[in-house]
């Protein structure tokens, strides 16, 4: 009887489709960009390339209701295989930034920063978690370019040096840009 469970679920977790937009609250969705793009690229001021691997899944979790179907779409930016940004919005209308990184490609990922921002529906926007990892600007400018609502996520290890330290995330673009340990901007091309 286990393995058939585990089978069940099994089929469940990989049937599901990729993100979809119209899954999540529409003030939730409004932050989900890149869902198609199979991968972004960055460069810094030498005119130096950084291509970042983008992933976008839909996984179920928690227990469901008979009012909501319990949803969370996961959006991944792999910066060179061993440091990642990863945001869950939920349908609850939460979006999770989380930072991982790894000594080495295979190795374990380990944390380097949580924080939840949680909108409201009326589109009211408090970060609940993290707030030393993450600040919301209004309006903020990256290489001469203006960009409305601005998730700035800053990331931290005391073990391991890290290649990214800030992520910059806007609303309405996606991931703009990224900032490394020696202080270099990398921003969408």
């Amino acid at each position: 009887m286990k393995k058939i469970s585990a089978l069940i679920l099994f089929a469940m977790l990989t049937a599901c489709p990729g993100c979809k937009k119209e899954d999540l609250p529409s003030y939730v969705a409004d932050w989900m960009n890149d869902t198609s793009a199979e991968e972004i690229t960055l460069v810094n001021s030498k005119e130096e390339q950084k291509n970042i691997k983008v992933s976008c899944t839909r996984t179920m979790g928690g227990t469901p209701s008979p009012f909501r179907k319990n949803e969370t779409a996961e959006l991944v930016y792999n910066v060179d295989d061993t440091e990642r940004l990863e945001l869950y919005f939920t349908i609850f209308g939460d979006i999770a930034f989380n930072g991982w990184y790894r000594s080495e490609p295979g190795a374990s990922w380990l944390g380097s920063g949580h924080s939840v921002l949680t909108i409201s529906s009326d589109k009211t926007e408090v970060v609940t978690q993290g707030k030393e990892h993450l600040v919301i600007e209004d309006s903020y400018t990256i290489g001469g370019a203006e960009y409305n609502r601005v998730a700035i996520f800053s990331t931290v290890s005391t073990t391991h040096p890290l290649a990214v330290t800030k992520y910059f995330y806007s609303k309405h673009d996606g991931l703009i840009a990224i900032l490394d340990a020696d202080d270099e901007m990398w921003i969408r091309k």
